[in-house]
This record gives C-alpha cells, structure tokens and sequence, in this order.
C-alpha cells in the first residue's frame, strides 16, 4: 500500500512537472507549474511531496486523484485530493513549507 501511494505521488510530480500554467482562481491564489515546483524544493522553500506523502500515509489511505500545488495568502499549500477506502472523495490541504496538515474536507 505504500508503495503504491509513493508512486502515485511520484507519477503526480511528474505530471506537475509537466503541466503549463493553469488560470488563476484569484490575485492572491495561484497554481505552480512544474518548473517552479522544482525550484521551490531546490530553495527549500517547500517540502518535496515525497516527505509529506510519507509523513501523512496514514491520513491518505486509498488512491489520490488529484494534486495542486497552491498559494493563498502567502502561504503555499499542496491541495491534495484522493478518495479513500470508504469510496468517498476527500480533499486535504497540507502546508508546503512546514509538512503540517492543515485540514480535510469532503469533496462534493
């Protein structure tokens, strides 16, 4: 099971990675593409999204769906949506720079 949530995390890099830049919802939220992702880890501006992945596999449990990584107020967050055993779709927002789960809801 972990090493299935580590290689899906690993292909979601890659996909973020390979992504172009993706509208902003807003002046002060935005998506990163790829590139900057790299450079932000490389900086150590932001935890690389293995370590979180591994950090929260107990929370994560079942297969992620979706990952962005965004910034809202200063802050820059890896929105992570997956959807669990129990088939229902959650969405969790942990904070880049310091790996700390800041909350989960249910996505509807």
């Amino acid at each position: 099971m972990n090493s299935k949530i580590m290689a899906l995390g690993v292909a979601l890099v890659l996909t973020i990675s390979a992504a172009t830049t993706l509208a902003h919802k807003h002046e002060d939220r935005r998506r990163h593409e790829g590139s900057s992702v790299r450079q932000l880890v490389k900086e150590g501006k932001i935890l690389p999204l293995e370590t979180l992945l591994s950090k929260h596999r107990d929370r994560l449990q079942g297969h992620i769906l979706d990952l962005e990584l965004e910034r809202k107020r200063g802050q820059i967050f890896y929105e992570i949506e997956y959807i669990g055993h129990d088939g229902v779709v959650r969405e969790a927002w942990i904070d880049a720079q310091t790996g700390e789960w800041v909350r989960e809801r249910v996505d509807n």
